[in-house]
């Protein structure tokens, strides 16, 4: 496995995690997912580009969830908006964003 190559060692002697299963990577263990989704947001891909983010399978059996960086406006630029599928923006005082965020402890920026 990929990961388990790449990070694997950092996750034993950081969180002492021996070895890299799907139960860790859908895990509660908040540090080692993201600890694990760091590394592969810094990864550089066969064709030179960056990750835009990742696609997993929700372990409450919900299908595929997706995650991604916004990356333009890490590097301080414009034009990484978010928006609902009728592409309305989504504004950081929107109770159904902000009920998610409290309850997992997101930040919303």
């Amino acid at each position: 496995m990929a990961l388990g190559g790449g990070i694997g060692e950092k996750i034993s002697d950081e969180l002492g995690i021996s070895q890299l299963t799907l139960g860790v990577l859908h895990g509660e263990s908040r540090a080692a997912t993201t600890m694990i989704a760091t590394w592969i947001r810094d990864q550089v891909l066969d064709d030179g580009s960056l990750p835009l983010g990742i696609r997993f399978k929700s372990k409450n059996g919900g299908g595929d969830c997706w995650a991604y960086w916004l990356r333009r406006r890490d590097d301080g630029l414009d034009g990484d908006d978010m928006t609902f599928d009728s592409g309305a923006a989504i504004h950081a005082h929107n109770p159904a964003p902000l009920t998610v965020a409290e309850r997992f402890g997101i930040r919303i920026w």
